[in-house]
């Protein structure tokens, strides 16, 4: 298995292989998985593998960075869920309503809503302070304070809560100071190769939490539903904990 770690992160892939184990996948050699900004990565290895004739097993994304922006304008006019592809935890009550594609390309099309910052507010691509983020008001964040970004980005992954000091000590191992660079990747990265990754590798697999708060779980299970299985877990956050 090929692990690829999430934005700021490295080798937490023990958090997620047992999750991945619970749901019946084994992981073996040729199986890629990414997290986060990882998913990216995961999916650009996965097409060089393809473009070198080189074999590949499964593609496992979890809570994969995409935005509305980074679709293309025809990716987001047709998409569909594609129901049977799309799977709920035992405990979730309440059905994902049906996105039509006019309601898509209203949000995708709604950038000029972006909410209203001063030169001090540190703007993240949290979901919940921006449906689509304003990548130069994200990347002029990490610039100005990097710390405080990150702090803001560790707290919304749900790897802990806000007063668990102990779990936060456990969980500051897996903490790195990302670059520039992979924040503008993350943020611009365009899905271009997902269809022709689906078709050459054996099954494509997304595990999303419903309760995410870095991106919107809802839309994530629509995209990738088109091209492979998708989870979405009830009341987990963006690193798949119970919250």
């Amino acid at each position: 298995m090929r692990y690829f770690s999430g934005f700021g992160l490295c080798n937490e892939s023990y958090i997620f292989i047992p999750i991945i184990k619970s749901f019946g996948f084994r992981l073996g050699e040729f199986d890629i998985v990414g997290f986060d900004y990882g998913a990216q990565i995961a999916l650009e290895y996965a097409s060089n593998l393809i473009d070198n004739n080189r074999r590949i097993g499964k593609l496992l994304l979890i809570s994969p960075c995409i935005y509305f922006h980074n679709l293309g304008f025809n990716q987001i006019l047709n998409m569909r869920v594609s129901q049977s592809n799309l799977c709920f935890d035992s405990k979730i009550n309440d059905v994902m309503s049906y996105i039509d594609s006019k309601a898509i390309y209203d949000i995708a099309n709604n950038e000029s809503n972006l909410c209203k910052t001063t030169s001090n507010q540190i703007i993240t691509h949290v979901c919940s302070n921006l449906e689509t983020p304003h990548i130069e008001s994200c990347l002029a964040s990490f610039r100005h304070n990097p710390v405080e970004y990150m702090s803001i980005i560790y707290k919304h992954y749900g790897l802990f809560a806000n007063d668990d000091l102990l779990n936060y000590k456990r969980f500051e191992a897996f903490f790195v100071m990302p670059n520039i660079s992979d924040l503008e990747n993350l943020l611009s990265y365009k899905w271009t190769k997902i269809e022709k990754v689906a078709q050459k590798v054996k099954s494509i697999v997304v595990f999303c939490g419903k309760n995410d708060r870095i991106i919107n779980a809802n839309f994530i299970s629509s995209f990738f539903s088109h091209f492979g299985y998708c989870f979405l877990l009830d009341s987990c956050s963006h690193a798949l904990r119970r919250c």
